[in-house]
């Protein structure tokens, strides 16, 4: 039987390894990959996701502070 291997989490989901048009679609733009600072689309608020302490992205990590995009 053949295993299907899926990609790690943290490639599919973590915001610095998405490309542009995946984050548009969230109404995010990436303005650092390393440091994972994120802007809304909508009213431009800059924000930092705090990483929960297995060092993984909460849930809506993508959601604006403000509420603007979800």
């Amino acid at each position: 039987m053949e295993q299907v291997l899926e990609a790690p989490q943290t490639q599919t989901e973590d915001p610095r390894y998405l490309s542009a048009y995946h984050l548009e679609r969230l109404g995010v733009t990436r303005l650092n990959r390393h440091n994972l600072l994120l802007r809304c689309r909508n009213c431009g608020e800059v924000w930092t996701p705090t990483l929960n302490a297995d060092a993984t992205l909460p849930a809506g990590y993508w959601r604006c502070p403000n509420h603007c995009n979800g």
